[in-house]
């Protein structure tokens, strides 16, 4: 695809990620057209697959914000009612925030899963951490 100056990606169990990065002055709106042209002609992908999605960012953006949830010791958390809590306490309701570009979670232990919030800079977010 013209434009591309990087391809990088990521893979985890259960998920990846490729980031394309454009030369300066790259015409974006073109780029996400034939970007998504391209998708749409993907095969292959497992049944229980969901689509893919794009999404779109500069280098201006940047995490503002990590959470890690974390189990006390001796106590006994299921990781899948603990995701569950992370997506619709959390993910949900942040993720309709004006001004939130990306919500990321990431776990791997039943001792933790990681939540990176993407959003503005400015405080008028509404998000409020407390220690």
């Amino acid at each position: 695809m013209s434009g591309v100056q990087n391809i990088s990606s990521d893979s985890r169990r259960g998920s990846g990620r490729v980031s394309l990065e454009y030369s300066v002055g790259h015409d974006m709106d073109d780029a996400l057209v034939k970007l998504l042209g391209q998708l749409a002609r993907v095969s292959g992908l497992p049944n229980d697959a969901k689509q893919p999605e794009v999404r779109t960012s500069n280098s201006e953006d940047s995490p503002i914000a990590r959470l890690a949830l974390v189990a006390k010791d001796g106590n006994s958390i299921d990781v899948d009612t603990l995701g569950e809590f992370v997506e619709t306490v959390i993910i949900e309701p942040m993720s309709r925030i004006p001004g939130v570009a990306e919500i990321d979670t990431r776990g791997g232990s039943k001792r933790e899963i990681n939540f990176v919030g993407h959003g503005s800079r400015s405080p008028t977010t509404g998000c409020r951490f407390k220690k």
